[in-house]
């Protein structure tokens, strides 16, 4: 775990989500006060969520997606916004998944999908949770899509017991050279790596 100011960008402060084959996450805070605290488990039978921005791009790519999932035994609930509103994804993340996968627009205060959810939407005063998960600057369409299918089937076929299990999975099987290894050179785990999949 590297702990850095929240000043560094996440690309800056190292070359990939893995180095030297052990994945690497990012804590970014200020003083000791704003390290993430853990104060509960995932819920084991909260279902995994599958989002996706309301555009055919996004839409076609992750079509299989939740069945992939499902016929590895996932409990998946299909929550893109051709069929859900910010609303229902919001309840939906509330309920605490231990895995969201998201395709589309994105930036560093939220996506652009479900008319722009944006952290705001998510905020509960009651809880601190910390969030394991990883995040990438600009990437190309056709590029993530790549990627995104070797970690749907990653995450379909084996029990990684955490995200760190899961980034060091994804990053043995990614080829070495390709639009999928394009993609997983932008992306950092920001969060815990201990983070429970449940």
């Amino acid at each position: 775990v590297l702990v850095a100011p929240r000043r560094r960008g996440p690309r800056r402060l190292v070359t990939g989500p893995v180095v030297a084959g052990r994945p690497v996450a990012i804590v970014q805070a200020d003083a000791v006060a704003d390290l993430p605290v853990v104060t509960e488990a995932p819920d084991p039978q909260a279902p995994w969520v599958v989002a996706a921005m309301a555009k055919n791009v996004f839409l076609d790519a992750t079509d299989h997606w939740a069945e992939t999932l499902a016929a590895g035994g996932r409990h998946v609930v299909d929550l893109r916004a051709d069929r859900a509103r910010r609303d229902d994804l919001v309840a939906g993340l509330a309920a605490g998944p231990p895995i969201v996968l998201y395709a589309g627009h994105g930036r560093t205060r939220g996506w652009a999908g479900y008319q722009a959810l944006r952290f705001h939407h998510l905020v509960d005063p009651g809880r601190r949770r910390a969030v394991g998960l990883t995040m990438a600057s600009a990437v190309r369409t056709d590029d993530a899509e790549a990627l995104a299918e070797v970690a749907v089937d990653v995450l379909a076929r084996t029990r990684p017991a955490t995200v760190g299990d899961f980034v060091a999975a994804l990053d043995r099987v990614v080829p070495a050279a390709g639009p999928a290894r394009r993609a997983w050179g932008t992306f950092r785990l920001v969060g815990r790596p201990d983070t429970a999949i449940a």
